[in-house]
């Protein structure tokens, strides 16, 4: 295994895309390059490379060193003339006006901290030079926390969205309707598997009312505020008659389930 290497980082519209020099070629790491041209997943990109056009690095990350895949610039061009994203030619546009011109001229482009402070801070001295190489790191380090961050917080935005509407509920819903909902949330469960699930955890039992077996809350459910029973009454001369019966999921019984129901994914 190859050891742990220089990573050169570059910005392209915001999208970071990692390289390294090995000798005189320079490789990219293929998740970075896949996630940019559109592809579901790195094996996905990689697939139909040649042997030749792609490998495996050490990478260091915020997360440690890992093993990655990465692609020299042969499997690059391969990957971009698969891509069916509009962006792919401003991508390889970028690449080869842009960045390899300057890693072969300097060894390395903006995020290059030895060039830039030589350029921009030439006449200083080496513990000022050394200093402000720390705190480009720094920054660089925080800026890759940032982004990692951001995209946790976008993926979880969906499931904190349903969260915040079970809790503004402010109706009860049958039993079918909920489950519909958790199943847009991501659970995975329908109107039987619900009743199931209900009537293993004690929530919901069997009843005969006039003649006629019904799903209905236990009594440990009605008392947490959990699930009501709705029934619709026909009145006879002077008796009555129960035409159905329904178990209904109050506000605070739908955002009870689904917490329950998460946690158990």
């Amino acid at each position: 295994m190859n050891k742990v290497v220089e990573v050169v980082p570059f910005d392209f519209k915001g999208q970071e895309v990692r390289t390294i020099v090995k000798g005189e070629e320079i490789w990219f790491v293929a998740k970075d390059v896949a996630e940019i041209l559109g592809f579901d997943h790195t094996p996905t990109l990689t697939r139909t490379l040649d042997d030749d056009e792609k490998g495996v690095h050490i990478i260091h990350t915020l997360g440690g060193e890992q093993k990655m895949t990465i692609i020299n610039e042969s499997g690059l061009y391969s990957a971009i003339l698969k891509s069916r994203k509009p962006e792919a030619n401003q991508f390889k546009r970028w690449i080869t006006h842009k960045v390899l011109p300057s890693i072969r001229k300097t060894g390395g482009y903006v995020a290059n901290d030895d060039l830039f402070v030589e350029t921009y801070l030439q006449h200083a001295d080496e513990q000022t030079k050394l200093l402000f190489k720390g705190t480009l790191e720094t920054i660089r380090k925080q800026n890759l926390l940032i982004q990692q961050k951001d995209k946790q917080l976008e993926e979880a935005k969906p499931k904190v969205e349903f969260a915040e509407a079970f809790q503004a509920s402010e109706s009860d819903v049958e039993v079918g309707t909920l489950a519909k909902t958790l199943a847009s949330a991501g659970i995975n469960i329908g109107r039987n598997r619900l009743f199931k699930w209900l009537r293993e955890n004690g929530f919901v039992t069997t009843a005969w009312i006039d003649n006629k077996k019904y799903n209905v809350p236990t009594q440990k459910a009605i008392n947490m505020g959990l699930l009501k029973l709705s029934q619709n009454v026909f009145d006879i001369g002077y008796s009555s008659r129960v035409i159905s019966a329904k178990t209904l999921v109050t506000p605070k019984g739908q955002m009870y389930f689904y917490k329950k129901l998460k946690e158990e994914e």
